[in-house]
């Protein structure tokens, strides 16, 4: 009787360890709740216009504050509020000069207001103040940094085991009320520990490409563009499961982007960044 019953455990210990051990990945939100994010990115690579190629290199770091506000049928109203940031830019062979050109300013204080679905679905987006600007690229365009935390990310509604994948969309402003919608492929590639609390890994693959984009510029006159144009890479987010919140997200982000213009405006330019960096809750 007794090596039926070892069997027996035997078999439930086997079913017990090939079982997977499922998760809920959802934001946990609740009114007056406030969070602290630090963002350090590092922004390298080389633009070319006119016959001139510019290598430039930019770096930001900015601290930003959310709060619920509000939270009606699991749906929270976030405010987000940049409280302090950086950006330094070097640029250079412009104008044929040999000194690269540098530009080191603090971010303007501006704040984002939002409506976020425990799954991270977010809507009713509305910015106040100067939202941050690129190599003084418009408000409006793909070198925008206007960024809150966990921009673009979705979660599925049911359980997740570590191996499952899932799918998302999220939409890029490429300027001048022009979008693109882009396709990320997300999967739970399992746990880690970071100074005693086990957080889940989830990455966010990225592989887009934009053949062909006829798109008018309104800052310049509505001139017809015609742009093309590659995202690749990964964002990777350790999700602290128990509190319903994210604590690091790191990206490796790669684009290019080709622009031609029009009979009128005959001029060609490219552009080639990598984006890598981290966002981290502060403690």
């Amino acid at each position: 009787m007794r090596i039926w019953n070892f069997l027996a455990l035997m078999v439930l210990g086997i079913v017990c360890t090939l079982t997977a051990q499922a998760y809920r990945i959802a934001f946990n939100d609740t009114v007056g709740m406030t969070r602290t994010y630090k963002t350090d990115l590092t922004i390298n690579g080389n633009a070319e216009t006119l016959g001139i190629s510019a290598p430039l290199t930019a770096t930001l770091t900015k601290v930003t504050q959310e709060k619920v506000t509000a939270v009606d049928n699991g749906k929270a109203a976030i405010a987000t509020t940049d409280k302090s940031g950086n950006i330094h830019v070097k640029i250079s062979g412009l104008s044929g000069g040999d000194d690269p050109q540098t530009l080191d300013e603090k971010l303007p204080s501006f704040s984002i207001a939002y409506n976020r679905t425990p799954q991270g679905k977010v809507s009713d987006i509305k910015v106040t103040g100067d939202s941050p600007q690129l190599l003084g690229g418009p408000a409006d365009s793909a070198l925008n940094l206007t960024q809150y935390p966990g921009d673009g990310i979705a979660f599925p509604a049911g359980d997740v085991a570590i191996g499952d994948t899932w799918t998302g969309k999220d939409t890029l402003d490429v300027g001048s009320g022009n979008t693109i919608e882009v396709t990320i492929n997300y999967t739970l590639k399992g746990t880690k520990i970071i100074d005693g609390k086990t957080y889940l890994v989830i990455t966010a693959d990225i592989d887009t490409t934009v053949s062909k984009l006829t798109m008018k510029i309104a800052s310049l006159g509505d001139t017809t563009m015609t742009l093309s144009m590659t995202i690749k890479g990964t964002a990777t987010t350790f999700f602290d499961e128990k509190a319903g919140e994210i604590f690091k997200e790191t990206y490796n982000l790669a684009s290019v982007v080709n622009v031609v213009g029009d009979d009128q405006t005959p001029v060609t330019a490219k552009m080639n960044l990598t984006i890598k960096g981290s966002m981290v809750k502060a403690k």
